[in-house]
């Protein structure tokens, strides 16, 4: 009886120290288990709070008028010139100093706004010599001779200035050419801290088995820069579609007139030869053998290349199969709608002659490779042909001619007119939270 409450015993200073461990996790402490009869260490001790971060300094330079050129600094400063785009109204320059690295968490909050606390577009450049120039954007819609930006840290206002002669604004198109369409709109939602952010949505085409493109012309008082904004918007057939969209100044503006392109998937067949193919065994599995990169062009005059292969297996299969692929490249940029070229077509293919039959294969699959322009998007699917072929004896040896057939699903344009998508604030209570969204007001004390 006594090995038997020993053991039972032992259990239970097991289970009580098991607990105590699990108390020592769950509040940070280390704890060493003591097996050699010495004294346990003592508990570390929590680590020290982080020192408060010190609020950067912040200096106004001044502000510079967009030539059309790159821009130098303020008289009297060094540094190289910063480069302007179409949408620049004027550059507003500033210096940032802090303890270390400018980083997240020692970085101030820049606004500009104007009398009416009204918030303004910019984007700033970070430069290694420490100054920041702020990029302020076209869009606005009223004359203000002064503007003002104000630096944030904390919640606290560590600076406040005015940016004096402020371009007026302009007008990208006139009110007679802002009539809404009836496909969509452009809704603007609170986002963070005092940013607004802009989301197209559009309703499906009447017709389903179109899709459409939206290439960003101007707001009612800026000409959008392709090369600062994102240049088209795709929607596939019969989808509704919707999007995010950078804007500036969206608040200020009653739209934006957009070119809405309507294409629709044509589909195409084609035939292409190759020569010197020939079935060989690899460990008794058919494999079809591609000795030299080959190029062939279709019937349709495109481009297509079969590569060097040899697939077969490394050693013996556990079964073999009736059939033997290939791998083939498709060039889809010749031939493709100009307006279109970012739609990637669909092709898929499967051998015309000799049939998979006539060497003892039940199939002879084919994966298309398909080279389009960089950043094209994949539209349409096609299904892969379905080969039923009788598999028997094997006929190894050379091919002779291989005749390839290709079903292309390309896109292409119907239609091309010009449409303006009015901006509306949404009233939606914003997702996250109390204040995410709310204007703040900045301090000037």
């Amino acid at each position: 009886m006594q090995p038997a409450r020993r053991r039972a015993r032992i259990s239970w200073i097991s289970i009580g120290a098991a607990c105590i461990g699990a108390a020592a996790v769950a509040y940070g402490a280390t704890f060493v288990l003591n097996t050699e009869g010495k004294k346990p260490p003592a508990v570390a001790a929590a680590q020290p709070s982080a020192a408060p971060v010190k609020a950067p300094v912040v200096k106004f330079l001044g502000a510079s008028k967009v030539t059309g050129k790159p821009v130098p600094p303020p008289d009297g400063l060094k540094g190289d010139p910063v480069d302007t785009f179409s949408d620049d109204a004027m550059v507003v320059w500033l210096k940032v100093t802090t303890d270390g690295p400018l980083t997240r968490d020692n970085s101030p909050l820049l606004m500009i706004t104007d009398d009416k606390n009204r918030f303004y577009s910019f984007s700033p450049d970070r430069r290694s010599d420490g100054l920041i120039p702020l990029h302020l954007k076209k869009g606005y819609d009223r004359d203000v001779k002064t503007l003002s930006v104000t630096a944030i840290f904390g919640q606290e206002s560590i600076g406040h200035w005015p940016i004096k002669d402020v371009p007026a604004p302009e007008v990208a198109f006139p009110d007679g050419q802002a009539v809404g369409s009836d496909l969509g709109e452009i809704v603007l939602r609170p986002g963070r801290r005092t940013r607004m952010t802009a989301n197209i949505e559009m309703k499906p085409l009447g017709d389903k088995s179109a899709g459409f493109v939206l290439v960003p012309i101007a707001e009612s008082h800026v000409t959008l820069d392709p090369k600062r904004y994102i240049q088209h918007f795709l929607a596939k057939p019969g989808e509704e579609y919707k999007s995010p969209i950078n804007l500036p100044n969206a608040t200020m503006n009653q739209g934006v007139m957009f070119d809405l392109t309507t294409y629709k998937g044509v589909t195409d067949t084609e035939t292409v030869t190759f020569h010197n193919v020939h079935l060989e065994s690899k460990f008794g599995q058919p494999t079809l053998i591609v000795d030299a990169d080959q190029v062939g062009t279709t019937d349709k005059g495109h481009k297509v290349k079969l590569g060097k292969q040899d697939n077969g297996p490394f050693r013996t299969p556990r079964h073999v199969h009736p059939y033997a692929s290939l791998r083939v490249s498709f060039d889809a940029e010749a031939g493709a709608d100009a307006n279109l070229t970012f739609i990637k077509p669909a092709v898929v293919a499967e051998v015309a002659n000799p049939l998979p039959s006539s060497l003892g294969l039940q199939a002879m699959p084919i994966v298309v490779d398909v080279s389009a322009s960089e950043n094209a998007e994949a539209v349409f699917q096609l299904s892969p042909p379905v080969q039923n072929g009788k598999s028997g004896d094997f006929k190894f040896g050379p091919i002779g001619d291989l005749t390839i057939r290709l079903t292309v699903l390309r896109a292409k344009s119907i239609d091309k007119k010009r449409i303006f998508l009015p901006i509306r604030v949404s009233t939606e209570t914003p997702q996250g939270g109390p204040g995410l969204g709310r204007p703040m007001t900045p301090r000037t004390s």
